[in-house]
């Protein structure tokens, strides 16, 4: 083992790992709690440092493949913070055990790093810290949250944590093209993408912006919020400017989304993709910054319609869109050789670019497509459906909205175009 890597995993410095991690769960728990009076906490700040840096040196102490000190060490952790939380009780506290149950995350998080795992600890240490922070956030989303969004998020859990492991992963059909599972989880991904955008609007609620609302809608459909901003451009009948450009601060999540897929997908990509998708988006937000005009509307998070991403249907109707793309991508470049794949690519952009980057991505890995060929076809997704909202805005718009849009998409798809002759170059 390399000399630095020996003095990164030496006890002091995991142990320090664990005490940190205390410190940061503590932190937000002393500054949660700030208005009790002193003594009638549950744990305060320096009690969970004190409790991460316990487990750690627990773990330490213990022989490895040994964890009975560990479960010792629990064991004569709980009652103590079982009487905390019943003298906090007693002077009129809450009942919420959250303080206690992150206690004792913290407790086995510092084991957890003084056993080696400092990086798994340590991310998890942040994850909780954030969720116990972000609580009246989260209950605030929770209360917006309707039943059928609800149940839809239930059935598509379901199905991907239920049905995924049971799907056959294996080719099936003309050319072995069709694989279930790899095509439920692709349909799970994109899912998974487009509600980050869904749920943080959800989140912040009706005061978010028109900017940030465009920029968080572009996860789940740059087309729909280009739609939704063209229609309320025509009926406020001016500033088009302003619509326009939140339209293309949309469209720039094109770019980091095809990053993001390609990155799971196809890894070899990136490299290629990186200078045309930095183009595509600089060019996207460069022309909305020169377009936009006035603020941001308030309560426009719940003017901008956007349908609910873990619905049922529209999952089968995607895994309906990327098996006919990934058919289709077998079989018309057999047919019409090269110009095949980018005639594909020009129709599957017509709706958007993840069928495409997923499917082409995929024949990259399983080494079936060329790097570069993939890559422009992805391009011509792009730029097919750069050119489609720009129609959309034109029709629906106006052409005040309309061809700023379109003169955005087309700076934009020519930046990209540029990028890719640097990255081949």
């Amino acid at each position: 083992m390399d000399p630095a890597d020996q003095a990164l995993w030496h006890p002091f410095w995991r142990l320090m790992v664990a005490l940190g991690i205390g410190l940061m769960i503590g932190l937000e728990r002393g500054w949660e709690q700030r208005g009790e009076a002193e003594g009638s906490r549950i744990a305060g700040f320096r009690t969970f440092t004190l409790i991460g840096l316990f487990g750690g040196l627990v773990a330490l102490l213990s022989e490895p493949g040994d964890d009975w000190p560990l479960a010792f060490g629990l064991v004569a952790l709980v009652p103590f913070l079982a009487l905390g939380l019943r003298d906090h009780l007693a002077k009129g506290g809450t009942r919420s055990i959250t303080t206690l149950v992150a206690a004792l995350i913290v407790y086995g998080l510092g084991a957890l790093a003084a056993r080696g795992e400092m990086t798994v600890a340590a991310a998890v240490g942040v994850i909780v810290a954030l969720l116990l922070g972000f609580k009246a956030e989260l209950h605030g989303m929770v209360a917006r949250l309707e039943r059928a969004e609800l149940l839809a998020v239930l059935k598509l859990l379901v199905m991907s944590l239920v049905l995924l492991p049971l799907l056959p992963d294996a080719g099936y059909g003309p050319w072995h093209a069709l694989n279930p599972y790899r095509l439920w989880w692709m349909v799970v991904l994109i899912t998974a993408l487009s509600s980050a955008g869904y749920f943080a609007i959800k989140l912040l609620g009706p005061s978010l912006g028109l900017l940030a609302t465009a920029l968080l809608g572009g996860l789940v459909s740059s087309t729909a919020i280009t739609v939704a901003l063209s229609r309320r451009a025509r009926a406020a009948g001016g500033a088009p400017g302003h619509y326009a450009g939140a339209a293309l601060v949309a469209g720039a999540i094109v770019a980091p989304r095809v990053a993001l897929l390609a990155s799971v997908v196809a890894p070899t990509l990136l490299p290629l993709l990186a200078w045309p998708l930095l183009g595509l988006g600089v060019g996207c937000l460069g022309m909305a910054l020169l377009l936009w005009r006035g603020r941001g509307d308030a309560g426009a998070a719940q003017a901008v319609p956007l349908g609910n991403p873990f619905e049922l249907g529209p999952a089968l109707k995607m895994g309906a869109i990327l098996a006919a793309v990934m058919l289709l991508s077998e079989a018309l470049p057999r047919w019409l050789g090269q110009g095949g794949l980018f005639a594909l690519a020009a129709v599957a952009g017509l709706t958007d670019v993840d069928a495409i980057t997923l499917s082409y991505g995929t024949q990259v890995t399983d080494g079936r497509l060329a790097a570069t060929l993939a890559v422009w076809g992805i391009l011509v997704a792009v730029a097919v459906n750069a050119l489609v909202k720009g129609l959309l805005g034109l029709g629906l718009g106006g052409r005040r909205v309309g061809w700023r849009l379109l003169a955005g998409h087309a700076v934009s798809v020519a930046l990209a175009a540029a990028g890719m002759v640097v990255a081949a170059a």
